[in-house]
């Protein structure tokens, strides 16, 4: 899409690749570019036969270069299966998409009186998948799912789901630094977005838990009709 808009304005030639930039970086994060280019790039997506969401293609290179480092895309005769490269590309893609926008479909209503969103371009076949891919084994690129380097397509979604579309909605891709972002990333991945705890640590944070509330009756008690800062705002923030 960014393309066609470039081949056929001012925009085509030597300053090709700083728009592409700027590109990019709208796709991260709308209003991290100047107004004027946000009004651009928003018409841009709003074409007939934009109806899918574009994604930043930086993650998605950085994910294929090291998955090619591995050597694990599959070869017939010492060249490299041009479908199943195709293929692999697209499930780097599905992955970005997640990365990007699962968090609109994440299921944060605890009465379920709200559906979550259906985003098409969290759907397999938006990118090219089909049923018929769900059993081939496909690499992660970077960001492994507890050091995974293959899984089934139907297991990759699965887990794609759990992390990103459960009842903890995660948005970071839009994050300037590129150590953060990464940091984030692999701390929802490696646990699915459901942190381990053992016996120890859940008493400590029960602990804590007691303290607070014990603070707050007290205080509410002490102090009646006075102004007072209380933790009760927090409970939708997770902490990290």
């Amino acid at each position: 899409m960014m393309d066609e808009k470039i081949n056929f304005s001012y925009l085509f030639g030597s300053n090709a690749p700083y728009i592409e930039e700027l590109y990019e970086q709208f796709l991260s994060d709308p209003e991290s570019v100047d107004a004027q280019w946000k009004q651009y790039f928003t018409e841009l997506a709003a074409q007939p036969g934009a109806a899918v969401r574009d994604v930043a293609h930086r993650p998605i290179q950085e994910s294929f270069a090291n998955l090619a480092k591995r050597r694990n895309i599959g070869a017939v005769a010492g060249s490299i299966d041009e479908s199943l490269l195709q293929k692999q590309i697209a499930v780097l893609r599905l992955i970005s998409a997640y990365r990007i926008q699962g968090a609109g479909a994440a299921n944060i209503d605890p009465l379920g009186l709200k559906l979550p969103k259906n985003i098409e371009g969290l759907s397999p076949e938006s990118h090219g998948l089909t049923e018929a891919d769900m059993a081939v084994k496909f690499g992660l690129g970077q960001g492994d799912f507890a050091g995974t380097e293959k899984l089934p397509l139907s297991d990759i979604i699965s887990k794609l789901k759990q992390t990103y579309c459960g009842h903890i909605g995660i948005e970071y891709m839009y994050i300037g630094n590129r150590e953060e972002r990464h940091w984030i990333r692999n701390y929802f991945e490696r646990d699915l977005s459901a942190p381990r705890f053992d016996a120890e640590q859940k008493r400590y944070i029960l602990k804590q838990i007691t303290a607070a509330e014990t603070m707050e009756r007290y205080l509410h008690t002490k102090y009646v009709g006075q102004k007072r800062f209380s933790v009760e705002a927090a409970k939708a923030r997770l902490p990290v």
